[in-house]
């Protein structure tokens, strides 16, 4: 090998592992979130909406994707006789497995275990960081939330797609509230209703973000 050859040969090693340690470092220095069918259970009702909190990392670059599924379901409530609270209640286990509530004018037997109770709860309304986004959700599609069920639909690839939303505020010159919709940070989502309900929000999200 001639000393040009050795040179030459040094310099392209010497590019390739330059090349390779840059690679190196831009990998570890992004990482990409990807939270697909995440589910959060809350319950509300009139004047107290279910609350959820999502967290997004405040070293988030770009996000890809934000969207949900909202699930109505049955709402878990104490059994009571007669207005009276949960403490204000006796249960006594009976030889059978069953459980007497006292006081109990019907003198009912439950079994234990929780109470599920069917919702009659409409009139849903979504809100994002004080941001109220239901007249673009419903404009994503042809049906909204009218009882239990799961909303928009049971297809995994439909879903409430919040950066559509916020493209469209956008457009309405509300930059304001489409910021809101995807800073990072806790953002606060709630559900309105005019009734008892419990609702499963299911998120599907990915943004890359800073690896410290």
């Amino acid at each position: 090998m001639t000393p040009e050859q050795a040179l030459t040969r040094v310099a392209e090693r010497t590019y390739d592992n330059t090349e390779d340690i840059r690679q190196k470092n831009r990998q570890r220095r992004h990482q990409v979130l990807d939270l697909y069918g995440v589910e959060y259970t809350r319950q509300g009702t009139q004047g107290a909406p279910a609350t959820f909190y999502i967290s997004m990392s405040p070293d988030m670059v770009y996000m890809e994707r934000f969207e949900f599924k909202l699930i109505i379901q049955p709402f878990v409530i104490p059994i009571a006789s007669n207005g009276l609270t949960p403490t204000s209640l006796s249960v006594t286990e009976n030889e059978s497995g069953t459980h007497t509530i006292s006081p109990n004018p019907h003198t009912h037997n439950v079994i234990a275990g929780l109470t599920f109770v069917n919702t009659t709860a409409s009139d849903f309304r979504v809100v994002i960081e004080g941001v109220d986004i239901t007249a673009n959700l419903m404009a994503q599609y042809d049906s909204w939330i009218s009882g239990e069920g799961v909303y928009p639909s049971t297809d995994i690839l439909n879903n409430y797609d919040i950066l559509e939303v916020a493209s469209d505020l956008t457009a309405e010159g509300r930059t304001a509230d489409a910021d809101k919709l995807t800073h990072a940070g806790y953002k606060k989502v709630q559900i309105y209703s005019d009734s008892p309900f419990e609702v499963t929000l299911v998120l599907y999200t990915k943004y890359s973000h800073l690896n410290r």
